[in-house]
């Protein structure tokens, strides 16, 4: 069976999504390499279209991170991506400011959440969208019960597994 990736990759539309996801994972794999003692202290926030989102807990890493900007762009396409130029920029954010940029495109998610803080932990993160997603008029799905669809009725997953529909 292939995995996802694969399988996304051939689907139309989700090939710069499964990059992006792919680049993420070889990011936050040599985080502690590139990062070193500063590790924890930075957080992975996002990465899109060449840039890499860090998250701080304390405002002084900014100007920190901002005098090492080219090296440590430098030692992630090294690590990362074998020297290939695929990070271009890093931006950061302080923990408590910090905003995901999310946009959606064509039904898929990007990176501005019109103003809103998100909050950073992961359980916050799905709860604020499931909130986002009912004040935009989505429901579950009735099957499922895990995709959200506009239409109220099946998702397009549960409509192609059921026979005669």
């Amino acid at each position: 069976m292939d995995n996802v990736f694969k399988v996304l990759a051939k689907r139309r539309g989700f090939g710069d999504f499964v990059k992006t996801i792919q680049s993420s994972q070889h990011i936050k794999l040599v985080w502690k390499d590139v990062f070193k003692s500063l590790s924890n202290e930075l957080h992975f926030g996002y990465f899109k279209s060449g840039t890499l989102g860090i998250i701080v807990k304390n405002p002084v890493w900014v100007t920190e991170i901002d005098y090492y900007r080219a090296e440590f762009i430098t030692k992630l396409n090294k690590l990362a991506f074998k020297g290939k130029k695929i990070v271009y920029t890093i931006k950061i954010g302080v923990d408590s400011e910090f905003e995901f940029e999310i946009q959606n495109n064509n039904n898929s998610v990007d990176s501005t959440v019109n103003n809103n803080k998100i909050p950073l932990n992961f359980e916050d993160k799905i709860n604020y969208m499931a909130t986002k997603r009912r004040d935009n008029g989505e429901i579950l799905c009735t099957t499922c019960e895990v995709v959200w669809t506009q239409s109220g009725g099946q998702c397009i997953f549960c409509r192609n597994q059921t026979p005669g529909i």
